[in-house]
């Protein structure tokens, strides 16, 4: 749930 969103949040970050 919130778990996921955060992880996804994070790789975004690291593609930038």
């Amino acid at each position: 749930m919130c778990l996921l969103m955060l992880l996804l949040l994070h790789f975004s970050f690291f593609f930038l």
